[in-house]
């Protein structure tokens, strides 16, 4: 009689377990389709951003060491303001 109990307690762990995997299949699946339209964007985006480091590295070092924080875009709820010049020419002075 124990091993009869202990077998039901063993498929029905088994039930579970095949449950959460189907389920996890699913979601994963799914969550493939959505970001499916986006995966061509973003590698190229990476081959682009890689491609174009040396030459970013290089006008850094040109312009003075100046990394992306200086170069702040402030977008409120109804404007968007280029601080790109503000900064630029604070910093002539």
């Amino acid at each position: 009689m124990n091993t009869l109990v202990e077998r039901e307690e063993k498929v029905k762990v088994a039930i579970e377990i095949a449950i959460k995997v189907g389920l996890l299949a699913l979601i994963l699946y799914i969550t493939y389709l959505i970001a499916k339209p986006f995966i061509g964007i973003v590698v190229w985006g990476i081959i682009i951003a890689v491609a174009l480091s040396p030459v970013i590295n290089s006008l850094e070092k040109r312009f003075g060491n100046r990394k992306k924080s200086d170069y702040r875009v402030y977008c409120s709820r109804y404007r968007c303001i280029d601080y790109t010049n503000i900064y630029a020419f604070r910093k002539s002075y």
